[in-house]
């Protein structure tokens, strides 16, 4: 399993090995930041799009420091997270491209899918951050749709770009694998309705 988890993890086994995956990269809560993987605070739907370094919310919560919420299977992921950013072109933070956290969470799909036996099943969840709060993406995604959008609307047009990079970068090593053809692919959209 790579990616956000946020179904649980007061006790091991609500976590994803503790419900069965071999192997976990993510985060367990609902949101943080993308170059940093600090853990957001704010509550949802109260979150501004874009959090700032340390983050402001915790302070407001009553929190003292950034808590990091960037996991590998069972334990942190010690020095996997991003300390450098700048405030970026386009009007939002930007760090290095290999902090970004679904770079990461990409990279670690293409591991897995190159060292799996092609002869054994597998079952892949992966869970991307990328359009969710806090909206943040590398500049050059951003640059591809009109600076006369609206800046939100620019950096989610980004942001979507993002992932369907990431996605098709994981189905190309599928294929390099030869394991395409015996794949189902099921993407699914989760709603907050009030």
């Amino acid at each position: 399993m790579v990616g956000k988890w946020h179904v649980g993890l007061s006790y091991w086994e609500e976590t994803p090995v503790g419900r069965g995956f071999d192997t976990y990269m993510g985060f367990f809560e609902g949101s943080m930041d993308h170059w940093t993987q600090a853990y957001n605070t704010c509550a949802a739907g109260e979150c501004p799009a874009q959090i700032t370094f340390p983050n402001p919310t915790m302070a407001a919560a009553g929190l003292s420091g950034n808590y990091i919420d960037w996991w590998c299977t069972d334990k942190p992921c010690w020095g996997k997270n991003g300390t450098e950013f700048v405030m970026g072109e386009n009007g939002q933070v930007v760090g290095r491209d290999h902090d970004y956290t679904d770079w990461q969470a990409t990279q670690e799909c293409i591991r897995i899918v190159k060292e799996h036996d092609v002869d054994i099943p597998l079952f892949f969840y992966v869970a991307f951050q990328v359009n969710h709060t806090p909206l943040e993406v590398p500049d050059r995604y951003i640059e591809r749709y009109p600076a006369t959008w609206r800046e939100d609307r620019r950096w989610y047009a980004g942001m979507a770009t993002y992932w369907d990079e990431a996605m098709g970068n994981i189905t190309a090593t599928y294929k390099a694998r030869g394991m395409w053809d015996n794949t189902l692919v099921v993407v699914s959209r989760c709603l907050h309705l009030k």
